[in-house]
This record gives structure tokens, sequence and C-alpha cells, in this order.
């Protein structure tokens, strides 16, 4: 069986018209999660979002386009592309072409990030050209057809070929950047904004403010903010609210942790305060968007 995810071994007729979703088992593996896999089909007006998940998922384009919105940029994603969404990131996906057919799958663990960014993969940098179209579709036909077997050895199967799938990207993101004859040392200020992405990312639950984010970066926390700003046009207080008040939504939707608690989980010691920008930002309630999330 490893053999014929190594080899690409896979028949799977995907129907355009179809819509898949198949859920891996994720009990054993902490490192890396599998969650799920799926094939969609959208037409022109159909969208999903804005929302934020607390999980990774990557849609690869099968046919047509769409245009993902995140906090910071627009991307025109085509045939033959992916784009990653990040965890916590507020992501909004609108349909261009009719119609558009992607493949997405999710995935979390203790290392997901790290294994990613090996492949060059961020959140400022969340696009890839699949120059090797044929190759990426028999990846992807691959995680369906082990997603409906639903067994602990297709689980198994599932995981090394995502590993391939992180070759894959590596590989592609190379052969891009010599194409495009790109190449380049990162700036000093890059490195320090993807650093302080990370620490939002590892410490937003906690009492921290931009300050502190300077401080581990051990630079003047007004250089830190232009910096920030210049690259993102919103200031780091704000993204840090956002990112707080995303990882909050999930919660909410995800868990039944009660308001304050969610407030304290995610970084607001006040939750009178949680809840005032809360329903400043979204016009309703923690509670009321409980409420409405179960409707849905």
């Amino acid at each position: 069986m490893l053999n014929d995810v190594l080899n690409h071994e896979y028949i799977f007729t995907v129907d355009r018209d179809n819509n898949l979703l198949y859920r891996f088992d994720p009990c054993f593996l902490d490192d890396l999660v599998i969650l799920y896999v799926g094939f969609r089909t959208t037409f022109p007006g159909d969208y999903y979002g804005p929302a934020a998940r607390d999980h990774f998922v990557y849609h690869y384009m099968y046919q047509g386009n769409a245009l993902f919105e995140t906090m910071f940029e627009s991307y025109n994603v085509d045939e033959g592309c992916g784009f990653l969404a990040f965890p916590n990131e507020q992501v909004k996906q609108i349909a261009n072409s009719d119609p558009s057919s992607y493949f997405y799958f999710g995935f979390k663990g203790n290392k997901a990030k790290e294994i990613v960014n090996t492949a060059s993969m961020t959140v400022r940098s969340p696009v890839i050209t699949h120059m090797d179209i044929k190759r990426a579709v028999a990846i992807m036909n691959g995680f369906l057809v082990l997603g409906a077997r639903d067994s602990n050895m297709a689980t198994m199967e599932a995981h090394a070929l995502f590993y391939e799938m992180i070759t894959f990207w590596a590989h592609e993101n190379n052969r891009t950047l010599d194409r495009k004859k790109s190449l380049r040392h990162r700036t000093v200020q890059e490195t320090y904004i993807d650093k302080a992405l990370t620490y939002i990312e590892q410490n937003y639950n906690k009492n921290i403010q931009v300050s502190h984010v300077a401080d581990f970066l051990n630079i003047n926390p007004s250089y830190f903010s232009r910096i920030f700003k210049n690259e993102f046009h919103m200031t780091a207080s704000s993204y840090l609210q956002q990112f707080r008040l995303e990882a909050a939504k999930n919660l909410l939707t995800n868990s039944s942790l009660t308001v304050n608690q969610i407030a304290i989980e995610t970084g607001f010691e006040d939750s009178t305060y949680f809840i005032s920008i809360f329903k400043k930002k979204y016009n309703v309630t923690p509670k009321q968007f409980r409420d409405q999330s179960k409707t849905i």
C-alpha cells in the first residue's frame, strides 16, 4: 500500500458536478493530523466566509479560478495553483468562473507549522503555482481514495502522502523562484515580521502587548510598529486583536467553554471588554454568535 502512495497508483474518477468530503480518524498522531479531504464545485456568486478555522486548509484549483481574500491581501488563484489558509486567519473565498472545482484538505498538529515552513509556505506567501499539474492532481486524487477507504491503514497512508505533498510544495516553490529569477536573501525586516507572526500565534492566549513582541525581537517598539504597518497596512495591535477574535470565534463554534473562559483562553483578561469589542467587530455578542452558529 505504501508503494502505491509514493508512486501515485490511484484511480479515482472525479465528477466535476459532485461535492465530496471524507474525514480521517485523528486519534493516534499528534505531530500531524489530517482532518478531512474533499472536492467541491462552485459557481459564480458562490462564496465562503469570511471565516477562520483552528487548522490549516489547502485548496488546489482543479478547474477555473477563485479569489481568496485575507486580512492583508487578495489572491486570484487560477487552475493548477493552490492556496494555503493558516490557522485563525480570516479568509473569504469567492468563485470567479463558471464552474470552479477544487480539491481541499485540512490538517493540524504540534509540528504542522514547522512542516509547512519547510516548504516555504507562509501567511505572506500562501499561493503556490504547480508546474507539474499531473502530479498535483494525482496526489489530491490519492487523498480522496484514502479518505473513501475509512480505515486506520488508510489514515497512515494519507499521512505518508501528505509528506510527499510537502516535498512537492518545496520543489515547486524552488522551481517557480528559479524560473522567475527572483530568488533573493530575505531582508532583516521580513525576518522580524515572520518571527513576530510566529510569536503572536504561539502567545496570543497570554496577556501580551505589542511591546512584548518588540522585546522578543530585541528591537525598538516604534521601529517594530512602523515596519509591521508598512508590511500589512494595519497596526500590530489591530492584528493581535483580530487574531484573538478569530480564535474566540473558533472556540465559540467548536467548544463548550463559557464566554468568560473563552475570553481568558484568547488573551482577554477582562470578559466585559472582550464582549464589547466582539460586538463592535461583528455586530453580535459572543453568545448571539454561538447561538447563530448552531443554526447554520
